[in-house]
């Protein structure tokens, strides 16, 4: 469903505008059954009649851009997610950091000790942000293995090596 809401919006501003600019250039003119309501409707017209042309105008282009451009729509929630800004210098220093904690990684031979630990900074990287890794540093140590060690078995696993 979200992701019809920008093409939505895009349409609804790209109709409102070709109405607008139709009103504007009077190539629209709505049935107006009294006298009265087509005074109201001149009077409407010399008022709004050249805001409603460059308006309609711009609302038409603007429908068109945002169905040709999703970034600039305000209703694309994909762009406003946050990205994931692991630099390579902070998983080099995760790698680093997990193997010093882990008396098991310190037993292995080096190169399987930086496959298995590059695997798991990947997946973990890939599931959270800089921020949730921060929000982690004030957690206890319980709840940060119970959210780290699904991915390190996976790693583990990846690699051959049996988990209980």
């Amino acid at each position: 469903m979200l992701q019809i809401l920008p093409y939505l919006y895009a349409l609804i501003v790209l109709s409102g505008g070709i109405y607008l600019t139709l009103l504007g250039f009077k190539i629209y003119k709505p049935r107006l059954k009294s006298p009265e309501e087509q005074e109201k409707m001149n009077n409407w017209h010399i008022k709004f009649g050249s805001f409603a042309k460059y308006g309609g105008i711009a609302l038409t282009l603007w429908g068109v851009i945002n169905l040709t451009n999703s970034d600039l729509n305000p209703f694309n929630f994909e762009k406003h997610v946050v990205t994931n800004n692991w630099t390579q210098e902070k998983k080099d220093e995760m790698k680093h950091q997990v193997i010093q904690s882990s008396n098991y990684l310190q037993s292995l031979h080096p190169d399987t000790a930086n496959l298995i630990v590059s695997c798991f900074v990947e997946k973990y990287t890939n599931k959270f942000t800089i921020e949730d890794s921060k929000a982690q540093e004030k957690m206890n140590q319980e709840q940060v293995l119970e959210l780290t060690m699904p991915l390190f078995k996976e790693s583990l696993d990846e690699f051959g090596i049996k988990t209980k």
